[in-house]
């Protein structure tokens, strides 16, 4: 069976790390928005469809100012953010879009990830750290392939001692 030719710009993972690997060094593709797919820009936040996606309708929350952790945003951004992310998952779900096997996407997964190494050695790439939050449609047994077998084998003594001895902790949780 013959691929589609694509004309929607996006990329396959392979495609999107030799991108990556075309930029010069300290390049942020998300502070560069002519090389992203805009689709709502606010105040604060860029609305882009992700340019390499993982799932079909893979949307990417990006501030217009760069930085690295969550916890950097600042009261007007934030303000921002919640209100961009809901609208986003209004409209999506008012759009009554499909799965590729006909199902109804009724159902978001929400996330950010934070890098303490940016270099990825087995694709020879550096990853951005500008913040970005992902938006994409989720369905039962998404994340099986990457769930592990072993998961429940930790030490929760351990994983409670971390919280209470850990200097950089500058908010009272309480177990």
């Amino acid at each position: 069976m013959a691929l589609k030719k694509r004309t929607n710009n996006l990329l396959t993972r392979d495609e999107y790390f030799k991108w990556l690997r075309s930029f010069p060094a300290n390049y942020c593709a998300f502070c560069d928005m002519k090389n992203n797919i805009l689709i709502k820009d606010g105040s604060f936040w860029n609305l882009i469809l992700s340019r390499a996606p993982y799932w079909r309708y893979h949307f990417l929350l990006v501030p217009k100012r760069h930085f690295r952790e969550f916890s950097d945003i600042n009261t007007a951004e934030l303000s921002e953010f919640i209100e961009i992310q809901k609208l986003v998952k209004d409209m999506l779900t008012n759009a009554k879009l499909k799965h590729l096997d006909g199902k109804p996407i009724n159902r978001f997964l929400f996330f950010w990830r934070f890098r303490e190494e940016l270099f990825d050695p087995i694709k020879g790439v550096t990853k951005s750290d500008h913040f970005h939050f992902h938006i994409v449609p989720e369905r039962e047994h998404l994340w099986d392939a990457v769930i592990e077998d072993n998961a429940t084998e930790i030490d929760i003594e351990k994983v409670r001692e971390i919280f209470k001895t850990n200097p950089s902790t500058t908010h009272r949780i309480t177990t």
